[in-house]
């Protein structure tokens, strides 16, 4: 077995095909092509498995202080850009983090402030 590890240049039609061919498993980011910012609102945190894992970087840390990820597995359907393309059913896993989701709320909250001057 092999696992290939892209970036998201990865994700586009005539690739995912070649790497389906070859049977190839892969993880890659998504962009917002494939999969919309409006679906990120709907997942469920409540329904998300808590991951156990602690970065190397945290591991001196207090419990309470731990970065904490979540995850949703889903699926994903992404089709070419002709009718005669084939559909590629694909494996999507959405992964939330503690830390991502702090400084995203701090970046949010810089741009109110701006506008708000």
């Amino acid at each position: 077995r092999f696992l290939m590890v892209g970036d998201s240049k990865l994700i586009s039609h005539p690739n995912l095909c070649a790497v389906a061919e070859a049977k190839v498993q892969f993880i890659a980011p998504a962009s917002k092509a494939h999969v919309p910012a409006n679906q990120l609102p709907a997942c469920d945190l409540e329904r998300a498995t808590l991951v156990d894992y602690v970065a190397k970087r945290d591991q001196n840390r207090d419990s309470s202080e731990l970065e904490r990820r979540r995850v949703i597995d889903d699926a994903l359907v992404i089709s070419g850009p002709r009718k005669t393309d084939p559909r590629l059913h694909l494996r999507k896993v959405f992964v939330w983090s503690s830390a991502r989701a702090a400084g995203a709320k701090v970046a949010r909250d810089k741009k109110l402030s701006r506008a708000q001057r």
